[in-house]
């Protein structure tokens, strides 16, 4: 959609109460806009991203607009205040460490952590902490007149900043390729984190691929498991106890299913998953879903495969229910943005303090 503050916040909050989860997308500034209500669930903190070419929400900075205050939110405060709160912060992606930083421009802010103890919001909600790493630039009260221009202005404002850092990284001097140096030139001195930093780049790059194919060598039950802890991770129910994995053999059309919330009030929600290598799911399959949603008495469904669906099996849409379709390239961001399946590796490298040297 074209590009307004305004129309974007109203048409997300909209989507959130309609529990429509796809993400608004547009462009600002030649920064990449994305706003999100929720993957395969509502989630507890709708969010505004903008992010230049490069940078992504799972593995980037970037600028982006916090909402504290939908009724899930305020009602996981366990200290039972209501807190209202647009943040406007220096985004860091928490499913990976980015390559990039905001340096000094967030010297001496605040997290969103230490906001929460501002607020004197508590909560365990996995769902809500993990959001916790950005950095605060501003805080607006989230009221039913929320001031667009101004937040507009703010937001230009941390852009400029975030532009600048962007091209400052991309002008950096690279080294040259082994064998390249001319005789009697001297290498330029670049620093190991900025080599190190390149190898990260490469390694998680291929990571989706590499993950979709160790996914695909799971036996079938593991596999069944591994959506089940993927389901809780994305949060569906509380905890493993919500989600159940059924019997192997005669599991009457269905793997297992999860529970929406502890109450029930949602009653459950039916899965299948599918570990397929090159046949995609077809008709029969999603069929064999919806039957077994109506043995189950839910109308909520979700299926999961390593592979793709059929376009007659994306045109299923059985009236009064609702199923959401998980392919294998969906999957695997899923898995790799909710740590799911994956790890991160660490290397400690020391360098010269010329900082701590040059005052003593």
């Amino acid at each position: 959609m074209d590009y307004s503050l305004k129309e974007i916040v109203l048409t997300m909050l909209k989507n959130r109460k309609n529990k429509v989860l796809s993400p608004i997308k547009s462009s600002y500034r030649e920064l990449s806009v994305k706003a999100s209500v929720g993957m395969g669930v509502v989630s507890y903190i709708p969010w505004i991203s903008y992010c230049a070419k490069g940078q992504t929400t799972q593995r980037g900075i970037y600028p982006v607009l916090l909402f504290y205050g939908t009724p899930e939110f305020v009602k996981a405060n366990t200290n039972k205040t209501v807190v209202k709160k647009i943040v406007l912060a220096y985004g860091i992606s928490a499913a990976n460490k980015p390559q990039m930083t905001w340096g000094s421009e967030i010297d001496g802010k605040k997290t969103i952590e230490e906001a929460f103890k501002e607020w004197n919001y508590v909560t365990k909600k996995a769902s809500v902490n993990k959001y916790n790493s950005p950095y605060v630039y501003k805080t607006y009260d989230w009221t039913d007149n929320i001031n667009y221009g101004q937040i507009q202005k703010d937001l230009d404002r941390l852009i400029d900043t975030y532009v600048r850092i962007i091209k400052q990284d991309t002008n950096k001097p690279t080294a040259p390729s082994s064998g390249s140096e001319l005789p009697g030139s001297k290498t330029p001195d670049i620093p190991i984190t900025v080599k190190l930093s390149d190898l990260a780049a490469s390694a998680n790059a291929t990571l989706p691929d590499s993950l979709l194919e160790a996914v695909k060598k799971m036996n079938p039950k593991s596999f069944e498991v591994l959506i089940a802890k993927l389901l809780v991770a994305m949060g569906y129910g509380n905890t493993t106890e919500d989600v159940k994995v059924t019997q192997y053999v005669g599991d009457y059309g269905i793997d297992g299913y999860v529970r929406k919330d502890r109450l029930d009030i949602e009653k459950l929600c039916a899965y299948q998953a599918k570990r397929y290598t090159n046949n995609k799911v077809g008709i029969e399959e999603m069929n064999a879903l919806g039957g077994a949603m109506i043995n189950y008495g839910t109308n909520c469904g979700i299926f999961v495969t390593t592979s793709d669906f059929t376009p007659p099996a994306l045109k299923y849409d059985p009236r009064g229910f609702t199923i959401k379709r998980i392919n294998g390239k969906t999957l695997v961001e899923y898995l790799i943005e909710y740590g799911i399946g994956v790890k991160t590796e660490k290397i400690e490298v020391k360098t010269v303090d010329t900082d701590f040297l040059n005052n003593l």
